[in-house]
Protein backbone atom coordinates (compact mmCIF):
# COMPACT_ATOMS: atom_id res chain seq x y z
CA UNK A 1 0.00 0.00 0.00
CA UNK A 2 2.56 2.18 0.57
CA UNK A 3 4.23 1.67 -2.61
CA UNK A 4 0.71 2.59 -4.31
CA UNK A 5 0.60 5.67 -2.47
CA UNK A 6 4.28 6.69 -3.92
CA UNK A 7 3.76 5.79 -6.97
CA UNK A 8 0.53 7.70 -6.82
CA UNK A 9 1.80 11.19 -4.83
CA UNK A 10 4.69 11.10 -7.69
CA UNK A 11 1.82 11.56 -10.26
CA UNK A 12 -0.08 13.95 -9.09
CA UNK A 13 3.30 16.11 -8.12
CA UNK A 14 5.21 16.67 -4.81
CA UNK A 15 5.05 19.91 -5.08
CA UNK A 16 2.24 21.69 -2.82
CA UNK A 17 2.54 25.22 -2.52
CA UNK A 18 0.76 25.97 0.39
CA UNK A 19 3.21 24.05 2.88
CA UNK A 20 5.58 26.82 2.01
CA UNK A 21 2.45 28.98 3.53
CA UNK A 22 2.37 27.00 6.53
CA UNK A 23 6.26 27.63 7.17
CA UNK A 24 5.73 31.31 7.28
CA UNK A 25 3.26 31.23 8.94
CA UNK A 26 5.46 28.82 11.82
CA UNK A 27 8.35 31.86 11.21
CA UNK A 28 5.87 34.51 12.27
CA UNK A 29 4.75 32.90 14.88
CA UNK A 30 8.21 32.61 15.93
CA UNK A 31 9.48 35.91 15.23
CA UNK A 32 6.39 37.62 16.25
CA UNK A 33 6.15 36.19 19.76
CA UNK A 34 9.86 37.41 20.17
CA UNK A 35 9.18 40.54 19.14
CA UNK A 36 6.48 40.69 21.89
CA UNK A 37 8.85 39.08 24.36
CA UNK A 38 11.34 41.80 23.76
CA UNK A 39 8.99 44.62 23.47
CA UNK A 40 5.63 44.52 24.68
CA UNK A 41 6.92 42.19 28.10
CA UNK A 42 4.05 43.31 29.86
CA UNK A 43 2.55 41.16 32.65
CA UNK A 44 -0.78 41.13 31.22
CA UNK A 45 0.53 39.08 28.23
CA UNK A 46 1.29 36.44 30.21
CA UNK A 47 -0.18 33.25 29.70
CA UNK A 48 -1.62 34.79 26.14
CA UNK A 49 -2.42 33.21 23.19
CA UNK A 50 0.24 36.04 21.89
CA UNK A 51 2.86 35.18 24.35
CA UNK A 52 2.66 31.71 23.50
CA UNK A 53 3.31 31.99 20.11
CA UNK A 54 6.65 31.01 19.74
CA UNK A 55 5.88 27.52 21.31
CA UNK A 56 2.82 26.92 19.16
CA UNK A 57 5.34 28.55 15.95
CA UNK A 58 7.87 25.46 16.71
CA UNK A 59 5.34 22.96 16.86
CA UNK A 60 4.05 23.51 13.94
CA UNK A 61 7.77 23.10 12.24
CA UNK A 62 7.98 20.24 14.04
CA UNK A 63 4.60 18.96 12.20
CA UNK A 64 5.02 20.01 9.10
CA UNK A 65 8.87 18.86 8.96
CA UNK A 66 7.59 15.34 9.21
CA UNK A 67 4.74 15.66 7.03
CA UNK A 68 7.55 17.37 4.38
CA UNK A 69 9.96 14.03 4.89
CA UNK A 70 7.79 11.93 4.42
CA UNK A 71 6.11 13.12 1.63
CA UNK A 72 8.96 13.94 -0.29
CA UNK A 73 11.27 10.70 1.13
CA UNK A 74 9.45 8.02 1.16
CA UNK A 75 9.58 7.26 -2.45
CA UNK A 76 13.34 7.27 -1.30
CA UNK A 77 13.45 4.77 1.19
CA UNK A 78 11.25 2.31 -0.57
CA UNK A 79 12.81 1.79 -4.04
CA UNK A 80 16.57 2.61 -3.23
CA UNK A 81 19.09 0.25 -1.37
CA UNK A 82 18.82 1.16 2.24
CA UNK A 83 22.54 2.46 1.55
CA UNK A 84 22.13 4.24 -1.05
CA UNK A 85 18.75 6.43 0.30
CA UNK A 86 20.67 6.57 3.58
CA UNK A 87 23.55 8.56 1.90
CA UNK A 88 20.93 10.41 -0.54
CA UNK A 89 18.65 11.39 2.12
CA UNK A 90 21.44 12.75 4.62
CA UNK A 91 23.52 14.72 2.36
CA UNK A 92 20.53 16.25 1.37
CA UNK A 93 19.70 17.35 4.47
CA UNK A 94 23.11 18.01 5.99
CA UNK A 95 23.44 20.14 3.28
CA UNK A 96 20.01 21.62 4.21
CA UNK A 97 20.22 22.38 7.70
CA UNK A 98 24.45 22.85 8.15
CA UNK A 99 25.90 25.44 6.95
CA UNK A 100 23.61 28.44 8.04
CA UNK A 101 23.31 26.63 11.11
CA UNK A 102 27.24 26.64 11.44
CA UNK A 103 27.20 30.42 10.28
CA UNK A 104 25.01 31.37 13.07
CA UNK A 105 26.64 29.48 15.55
CA UNK A 106 30.05 31.05 14.82
CA UNK A 107 28.62 34.31 15.45
CA UNK A 108 27.11 32.95 18.15
CA UNK A 109 30.71 32.01 19.72
CA UNK A 110 32.12 35.40 18.55
CA UNK A 111 29.74 37.32 20.92
CA UNK A 112 29.19 34.96 23.73
CA UNK A 113 32.61 33.09 24.25
CA UNK A 114 30.97 30.14 25.04
CA UNK A 115 33.33 28.34 23.66
CA UNK A 116 32.33 25.26 25.62
CA UNK A 117 29.47 23.89 23.38
CA UNK A 118 30.95 24.47 19.89
CA UNK A 119 31.87 21.14 19.02
CA UNK A 120 28.63 20.07 19.92
CA UNK A 121 26.98 22.66 18.03
CA UNK A 122 28.97 21.71 14.66
CA UNK A 123 27.74 18.45 14.90
CA UNK A 124 24.21 19.45 15.95
CA UNK A 125 24.01 17.28 18.97
CA UNK A 126 23.36 20.07 21.05
CA UNK A 127 20.18 19.17 22.65
CA UNK A 128 20.43 15.47 23.05
CA UNK A 129 21.83 15.39 26.25
CA UNK A 130 21.21 17.19 29.56
CA UNK A 131 24.21 18.82 30.86
CA UNK A 132 23.01 20.81 34.11
CA UNK A 133 21.22 23.78 31.44
CA UNK A 134 19.09 24.30 28.90
CA UNK A 135 22.07 24.10 26.62
CA UNK A 136 19.83 26.21 24.28
CA UNK A 137 22.75 28.36 23.70
CA UNK A 138 23.92 30.20 19.94
CA UNK A 139 20.51 31.51 19.65
CA UNK A 140 17.50 29.41 18.15
CA UNK A 141 20.05 26.62 17.04
CA UNK A 142 18.39 23.81 19.21
CA UNK A 143 15.83 23.40 17.10
CA UNK A 144 17.89 22.41 14.48
CA UNK A 145 19.45 19.83 17.14
CA UNK A 146 16.37 18.63 17.55
CA UNK A 147 15.29 18.34 13.90
CA UNK A 148 18.57 16.65 12.99
CA UNK A 149 17.70 13.96 15.29
CA UNK A 150 14.20 13.21 14.10
CA UNK A 151 16.12 12.67 10.75
CA UNK A 152 18.39 9.63 12.19
CA UNK A 153 14.67 8.35 13.64
CA UNK A 154 13.10 8.52 10.17
CA UNK A 155 15.85 6.90 8.16
CA UNK A 156 16.58 3.86 11.05
CA UNK A 157 12.74 3.59 11.67
CA UNK A 158 11.54 3.85 7.84
CA UNK A 159 11.20 -0.29 6.95
CA UNK A 160 8.79 -0.29 10.65
CA UNK A 161 6.90 2.71 9.38
CA UNK A 162 6.26 0.93 6.13
CA UNK A 163 5.09 -1.89 7.91
CA UNK A 164 2.74 0.17 10.51
CA UNK A 165 1.79 2.87 7.74
CA UNK A 166 0.23 0.18 5.26
CA UNK A 167 -3.09 1.05 5.70
CA UNK A 168 -3.21 4.75 6.16
CA UNK A 169 -6.38 4.85 7.29
CA UNK A 170 -7.96 8.20 9.13
CA UNK A 171 -7.43 6.06 12.47
CA UNK A 172 -3.57 6.40 12.22
CA UNK A 173 -4.15 10.31 13.41
CA UNK A 174 -5.51 9.52 17.05
CA UNK A 175 -2.91 5.90 17.10
CA UNK A 176 -0.07 8.93 17.49
CA UNK A 177 -1.85 11.45 19.24
CA UNK A 178 -3.14 8.92 22.25
CA UNK A 179 0.44 7.61 23.32
CA UNK A 180 1.75 11.20 22.48
CA UNK A 181 -0.52 13.18 25.53
CA UNK A 182 0.03 9.63 27.71
CA UNK A 183 3.87 10.69 27.23
CA UNK A 184 3.75 13.94 28.21
CA UNK A 185 0.95 13.06 31.00
CA UNK A 186 3.71 10.82 32.27
CA UNK A 187 6.78 13.22 32.35
CA UNK A 188 4.51 15.77 34.08
CA UNK A 189 4.72 19.39 34.39
CA UNK A 190 7.86 21.51 34.20
CA UNK A 191 9.09 22.41 37.83
CA UNK A 192 13.14 22.97 37.10
CA UNK A 193 15.43 23.09 34.20
CA UNK A 194 15.53 19.54 33.30
CA UNK A 195 11.75 19.47 32.73
CA UNK A 196 12.22 22.32 30.62
CA UNK A 197 14.99 20.49 28.50
CA UNK A 198 13.27 17.11 28.07
CA UNK A 199 9.50 18.93 27.51
CA UNK A 200 11.08 21.46 25.18
CA UNK A 201 14.11 21.77 23.93
CA UNK A 202 15.33 17.76 23.75
CA UNK A 203 14.14 15.96 20.58
CA UNK A 204 12.67 12.65 22.37
CA UNK A 205 9.36 13.69 23.46
CA UNK A 206 9.08 16.04 20.53
CA UNK A 207 9.54 13.11 18.45
CA UNK A 208 5.91 12.35 18.52
CA UNK A 209 5.08 16.14 16.91
CA UNK A 210 7.45 14.97 13.27
CA UNK A 211 5.72 11.55 14.03
CA UNK A 212 2.06 13.24 13.65
CA UNK A 213 3.56 14.78 10.42
CA UNK A 214 4.49 11.39 9.07
CA UNK A 215 1.11 9.46 9.98
CA UNK A 216 -0.72 12.81 7.92
CA UNK A 217 1.24 12.87 4.97
CA UNK A 218 0.46 8.94 4.92
CA UNK A 219 -3.14 9.55 5.11
CA UNK A 220 -2.89 11.70 2.48
CA UNK A 221 -1.03 9.59 0.35
CA UNK A 222 -3.30 6.78 1.04
CA UNK A 223 -6.46 8.38 0.58
CA UNK A 224 -5.58 9.53 -2.85
CA UNK A 225 -4.42 5.81 -4.04
CA UNK A 226 -8.18 5.01 -3.11
CA UNK A 227 -9.64 8.07 -4.66
CA UNK A 228 -10.78 9.70 -1.78
CA UNK A 229 -10.60 13.33 -1.27
CA UNK A 230 -8.46 14.95 0.84
CA UNK A 231 -10.11 16.84 4.28
CA UNK A 232 -11.89 19.39 3.97
CA UNK A 233 -11.68 23.04 5.66
CA UNK A 234 -15.18 21.93 7.65
CA UNK A 235 -13.11 18.87 9.31
CA UNK A 236 -10.13 21.63 10.82
CA UNK A 237 -13.04 23.68 12.17
CA UNK A 238 -14.46 20.81 13.82
CA UNK A 239 -10.74 19.72 15.16
CA UNK A 240 -10.30 23.09 16.65
CA UNK A 241 -13.25 23.59 17.98
CA UNK A 242 -12.92 20.03 20.02
CA UNK A 243 -9.36 21.10 21.10
CA UNK A 244 -9.98 24.30 22.31
CA UNK A 245 -12.96 22.15 24.44
CA UNK A 246 -9.72 20.16 24.93
CA UNK A 247 -7.65 22.75 26.72
CA UNK A 248 -9.72 22.75 29.64
CA UNK A 249 -9.25 19.26 30.75
CA UNK A 250 -6.75 18.25 33.47
CA UNK A 251 -4.86 16.30 30.50
CA UNK A 252 -4.32 19.00 28.53
CA UNK A 253 -3.18 21.27 31.54
CA UNK A 254 -0.39 18.83 32.85
CA UNK A 255 0.61 18.17 29.48
CA UNK A 256 0.92 22.20 28.61
CA UNK A 257 1.35 23.68 24.97
CA UNK A 258 3.66 21.04 23.57
CA UNK A 259 1.79 18.99 21.60
CA UNK A 260 -1.31 20.80 21.86
CA UNK A 261 -1.38 22.13 18.71
CA UNK A 262 0.07 18.60 16.69
CA UNK A 263 -3.14 17.43 16.29
CA UNK A 264 -3.93 20.62 14.54
CA UNK A 265 -1.30 21.25 12.18
CA UNK A 266 -1.79 17.65 10.96
CA UNK A 267 -5.50 18.24 10.04
CA UNK A 268 -4.46 21.40 8.28
CA UNK A 269 -1.74 20.02 6.65
CA UNK A 270 -3.71 17.32 5.04
CA UNK A 271 -6.60 19.93 4.11
CA UNK A 272 -4.07 22.41 2.58
CA UNK A 273 -2.95 19.16 0.75
CA UNK A 274 -5.92 19.94 -1.41
CA UNK A 275 -5.41 23.00 -3.80
CA UNK A 276 -9.25 23.03 -3.91
CA UNK A 277 -9.61 23.74 -0.27
CA UNK A 278 -9.94 27.53 1.06
CA UNK A 279 -6.94 26.96 3.70
CA UNK A 280 -4.58 25.90 0.79
CA UNK A 281 -5.62 29.08 -1.07
CA UNK A 282 -4.90 31.21 1.57
CA UNK A 283 -1.47 29.62 2.64
CA UNK A 284 -1.06 30.19 -1.52
CA UNK A 285 -1.10 34.02 -1.08
CA UNK A 286 2.38 35.29 -2.86
CA UNK A 287 3.72 37.13 0.87
CA UNK A 288 3.34 33.53 2.28
CA UNK A 289 5.18 31.88 -0.44
CA UNK A 290 7.81 35.04 -0.30
CA UNK A 291 8.14 34.10 3.65
CA UNK A 292 8.22 30.33 3.82
CA UNK A 293 11.13 30.60 0.95
CA UNK A 294 13.06 32.98 3.36
CA UNK A 295 12.12 30.99 6.69
CA UNK A 296 15.04 29.13 7.69
CA UNK A 297 16.75 32.73 7.23
CA UNK A 298 14.47 34.46 9.01
CA UNK A 299 14.55 31.97 11.90
CA UNK A 300 18.08 32.03 12.78
CA UNK A 301 18.40 35.94 11.52
CA UNK A 302 15.78 37.02 14.12
CA UNK A 303 17.42 35.57 16.97
CA UNK A 304 20.48 37.11 15.84
CA UNK A 305 18.81 40.83 16.17
CA UNK A 306 17.54 40.27 19.43
CA UNK A 307 20.63 38.75 21.22
CA UNK A 308 21.93 41.90 19.96
CA UNK A 309 19.81 43.92 21.28
CA UNK A 310 19.80 42.32 24.21
CA UNK A 311 17.08 40.11 24.89
CA UNK A 312 15.70 39.06 27.86
CA UNK A 313 11.55 38.06 27.94
CA UNK A 314 11.97 37.44 31.78
CA UNK A 315 11.82 41.38 32.33
CA UNK A 316 8.03 42.70 32.71
CA UNK A 317 6.84 45.99 33.16
CA UNK A 318 3.80 48.19 33.55
CA UNK A 319 1.86 49.42 30.54
CA UNK A 320 2.43 52.91 29.95
CA UNK A 321 1.55 54.39 25.99
CA UNK A 322 5.28 55.79 25.78
CA UNK A 323 6.86 52.35 26.21
CA UNK A 324 4.35 50.80 23.82
CA UNK A 325 5.02 53.68 20.83
CA UNK A 326 8.71 52.77 21.01
CA UNK A 327 8.09 49.08 21.25
CA UNK A 328 6.15 49.19 18.10
CA UNK A 329 8.74 51.64 16.48
CA UNK A 330 11.68 49.08 17.65
CA UNK A 331 9.64 45.61 16.52
CA UNK A 332 8.50 46.99 13.04
CA UNK A 333 12.22 48.52 12.35
CA UNK A 334 13.18 44.80 13.38
CA UNK A 335 10.91 43.11 11.76
CA UNK A 336 11.80 44.47 7.83
CA UNK A 337 15.40 44.71 9.04
CA UNK A 338 15.34 40.98 9.29
CA UNK A 339 13.28 39.91 6.39
CA UNK A 340 15.53 42.22 4.33
CA UNK A 341 18.35 40.28 5.33
CA UNK A 342 16.98 37.29 5.36
CA UNK A 343 16.74 37.65 1.18
CA UNK A 344 20.13 38.52 0.95
CA UNK A 345 20.94 35.68 3.59
CA UNK A 346 18.50 33.15 1.61
CA UNK A 347 19.90 34.13 -1.91
CA UNK A 348 23.48 34.87 -1.79
CA UNK A 349 24.81 32.11 1.39
CA UNK A 350 22.09 29.95 2.61
CA UNK A 351 21.18 28.19 -1.27
CA UNK A 352 24.60 28.91 -2.55
CA UNK A 353 26.01 27.28 0.07
CA UNK A 354 23.51 24.50 -0.21
CA UNK A 355 24.86 23.16 -3.59
CA UNK A 356 28.29 23.56 -2.64
CA UNK A 357 27.81 21.09 0.56
CA UNK A 358 25.89 18.90 -2.28
CA UNK A 359 28.66 18.87 -4.74
CA UNK A 360 30.98 18.03 -2.70
CA UNK A 361 29.81 15.37 -0.38
CA UNK A 362 28.37 13.58 -3.59
CA UNK A 363 27.86 14.31 -7.55
CA UNK A 364 25.39 11.53 -7.81
CA UNK A 365 22.15 13.72 -6.10
CA UNK A 366 20.47 15.39 -9.11
CA UNK A 367 16.95 13.92 -8.29
CA UNK A 368 16.83 15.61 -5.13
CA UNK A 369 17.34 19.26 -6.48
CA UNK A 370 15.69 21.58 -4.09
CA UNK A 371 12.19 22.19 -4.19
CA UNK A 372 9.82 24.79 -1.91
CA UNK A 373 8.31 21.74 -0.29
CA UNK A 374 11.78 20.26 0.68
CA UNK A 375 12.83 23.13 2.73
CA UNK A 376 11.77 21.85 5.77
Amino acid sequence: MISAAIGEQRALGKHINALTGVRAVAVLLVFLGHLQQRFFPYAGLDGSILSAAPYYGMTTFFVLSGFVIHWNYSELFAKERPAAAWWKFFVARFARLWPLHFAVSVLAIMQSRDFGRFAQHVFMVQTWVYEGSFNISYYNTWSISTEWFFYFGYAVSFPLIARWLRSGSIWLLPAIVTPAFAAYWFAGPVTGAPDLWLRYIAPYLRLFEFSTGVVAAQIVMTRRVHGKNDLSDVTLALVIALTVMFYHTALCQRTNVNYLVAPIVAVALMVSSDRRSLLSSALSATSLLWIGDRSYSIYLLEAVYLVALGYDFETHRTFTWSDFVVGMTCASFGFALVLILSHFCWRYFEMPARMVVKQALSGRLNSLRPSRTTLS
